[in-house]
């Protein structure tokens, strides 16, 4: 064996450090890599290599370059075993040892780097690791790892991915060993044809091992194998030792690409509202569901995702990461582009509390169908019935964006888990949108006795009162043939999960409160008879979302002709932009005084929290979420010593005048003018 002299002390931190560094590698037919392998290790006392079986000139190139090599044919092959024959070959005063592949490089300079971090107690180092490039070159998928260790203490474990176990006394420390950077520069010709039998090994051996069992049905979604994978990983997430959030995480969303595979997108959507329930700090499950609602063409929902995703700055240091950081701006800009949403408005993102009016109407579907998954919210007008005003419902469902509002961490923390409570979670709401909608039949128990959606719902959670969460799924179950799994009712605290549930479905669905007007006079049909005709635009472009885009659009390009058109559609008249912005600008002259004060009050919150990048809080309080208004207004600074700042105060003097409609034109850069008028 070629050795180099033991390298000099020197002193660190007043300490004298002297540490022998030694490489250790296993390879078979890799000739390809020698060269740029031994050049970028030699800066290591020792390099090891255990030869497998190469048939090419590997041995020989290694020999020839200076490294100590062995051969030794592994059957069967296991890769712990191969590992721990080239660990045996270190020499015994070697320090500090260092697992690497022969299609491996460290950058210069990593010897010093990994002394400088090591201490005398140090059993373990991490380091960055690039794992994989993308054709341009940047870098893809990017962690950190953690094969540097101590000499004597470790041997590597399970037949494939296997990972070092600690043997010395006393408990492991580890140290991050700051500017040491490892490349991986793969041969693709390579095949993963031995990893599915020796992972299916390594649950035999040891079925208890949660990591064996994740990677397993990763491999049997590689392959193509869907239903496997997908029982696999469920198997992964019911172990009781699985804990750590990320591959949980990771569990759940490849689960959820299983389930596209088979066609079944709205079973994929609810696991990955786990995953990123599960692991909200990892940007993959925000890209897999954007990437999913690309599909479905919900150009809105791509951009809340990709925005929650572009939000997470920093990548994370475990290996539960994908090569995809880069993928969130083109997935944004081509939401934009083919959703024809303005840009603006796509990246702040203000414009949901009104996405429901004409989408509903579109898909021939109920509000509770649109929004119930969505997660949109807003004001609808529904027809009550010959010669009957128009009255606004509020209907604020809760799906996705129900886990990242900041109001309702107490109920992330109950469903964050994922698996059965979840599951519990969604079919609730599945069973209360149908039962609403009429679309299963309703369990003789709960004796549902109206037509209307409206109706419905109110009937019901009069119904539900005395109900509770598992009772109710499974009487919904019964009545329409499903089978469930009993374990999503393990663990269920009826304070901590029904009664939020009921509590924030019922202030959703129930209707709000209208203040009482005079008869119209029997010749009187028009609900808007009475109207400034500027409030009846308003009423009309805040029933759809992409109304209110169009609006912004054209006020901002001082659109006349389109501003015209859209007035005649609307109100049947031809209404001066200008004019309308000003009016629009002084809405509360024409207001109460506690109109007045109320606008002010709110807008001031309001601003502040567009300011702090609070997107979700706001378009829920837009929105006019009953639950997340009452869990503001007492955070609020502006609202928390104020009694008169009730939600029927807050919904009486803003949400029903045009205020949000005012504050998310000014968001969206729309100036106001000063004067009605144009200066002559």
């Amino acid at each position: 064996m070629r050795r180099k002299p033991h390298r000099d002390t020197y002193i660190k931190g007043g300490i004298i450090i002297s540490y022998r560094v030694c490489v250790y590698a296993i390879c078979k037919n890799e000739s390809q890599f020698v060269d740029r392998f031994m050049d970028s290790m030699s800066e290591a006392d020792d390099i090891c290599v255990l030869d497998t079986g190469s048939t090419d000139d590997t041995v020989e190139r290694l020999k020839a370059r200076g490294a100590h090599v062995e051969q030794k044919i592994i059957a069967p092959w296991r890769f712990d075993v191969a590992r721990n024959k080239s660990l045996k070959l270190i020499p015994k005063d070697a320090d500090i040892c260092c697992c690497i592949d022969l299609d491996e490089q460290f950058q210069p300079g990593w010897r010093e780097k990994l002394e400088r971090a090591w201490q005398p107690d140090t059993t373990r180092a991490r380091y960055r690791y690039t794992w994989s490039f993308l054709p341009d070159g940047r870098e893809g998928c990017v962690f950190w790892t953690d094969k540097i260790h101590k000499n004597g203490c470790y041997r590597w474990v399970n037949p494939v991915h296997e990972v070092l176990q600690y043997t010395g006394d006393g408990g492991e420390r580890f140290v991050d060993a700051e500017g040491v950077q490892l490349d991986h520069h793969p041969d693709p010709s390579k095949s993963r044809g031995q990893y599915l039998p020796l992972l299916e090994l390594a649950v035999r051996e040891d079925p208890q091992n949660d990591r064996n069992c994740h990677y397993l049905g990763r491999e049997y979604m590689f392959r193509g194998d869907w239903a496997r994978a997908v029982s696999t990983l469920k198997a992964h997430l019911a172990m009781p030792q699985a804990v750590w959030r990320d591959e949980r995480c990771a569990s759940m969303r490849y689960i959820a690409r299983c389930l596209r595979r088979l066609e079944r997108e709205d079973e994929a959507a609810l696991w990955l509202h786990r995953a990123i329930a599960e692991a909200p700090h990892l940007r993959e499950p925000y890209l897999e569901f954007a990437d999913l609602l690309y599909q479905q063409k919900d150009w809105c929902g791509v951009i809340f995702m990709v925005n929650r995703a572009l939000a997470i700055t920093e990548r994370p240091r475990t290996y539960i990461c994908e090569g995809r950081d880069g993928a969130p701006a083109p997935l944004f800009r081509r939401a934009v582009r083919v959703g024809q949403l303005p840009l603006r408005s796509a990246e702040h993102r203000v414009l949901s509390p009104f996405a429901v009016g004409k989408r509903a109407e579109k898909r021939g579907k109920s509000v509770c169908a649109c929004t119930g998954r969505c997660a949109f919210a807003g004001k609808l007008r529904t027809a009550q019935g010959e010669n009957s005003e128009r009255k606004p419902y509020l209907m604020a469902f809760f799906g996705f964006q129900l886990l990242f509002l900041p109001p309702y961490d107490r109920l992330l923390k109950i469903i964050n888990r994922g698996g059965a409570a979840m599951e519990l979670c969604e079919r609730y709401l599945h069973y209360m949108s149908a039962l609403c909608e009429g679309t299963m039949p309703a369990p003789p128990e709960l004796a549902l006795t109206v037509d209307t959606t409206e109706e419905r719902a109110a009937q019901l959670q009069s119904a539900l009162k005395d109900l509770s969460v598992p009772d109710f799924v499974r009487l919904c179950a019964k009545s329409a043939g499903d089978e469930l799994d009993e374990a999503i009712f393990d663990h269920f605290s009826e304070e901590d999960f029904s009664r939020a549930l009921l509590q924030m479905l019922t202030a959703a669905a129930e209707p709000e409160e209208v203040e009482e007007k005079p008869p119209a006079a029997e010749s009187t049909t028009d609900p808007d008879a009475g109207k400034h005709a500027f409030e009846v635009f308003c009423d009309c472009v805040e029933l759809d979302e992409q109304l209110v885009a169009y609006l912004i659009d054209i006020l901002k390009r001082g659109d006349k002709a389109a501003f015209y058109k859209l007035s005649q559609v609307t109100t049947q008249l031809d209404l001066d932009p200008r004019e309308f912005l000003y009016w629009l600008a002084h809405r509360e002259d024409y207001g109460t005084d506690d109109e007045r004060a109320c606008a002010a009050i709110i807008d001031a919150c309001f601003a502040r929290l567009y300011e702090e990048k609070q997107g979700e809080l706001l378009g829920a309080l837009l929105s006019g979420d009953r639950k997340t208004f009452e869990l503001f207004r007492t955070e609020a600074p502006e609202l928390r010593h104020l009694p008169a700042a009730t939600y029927e105060w807050y919904s009486k003097n803003y949400l029903d005048r045009d205020y949000p409609l005012r504050f998310i034109l000014m968001c969206n850069g729309v100036e106001f003018p000063d004067t009605p008028e144009e200066d002559k």
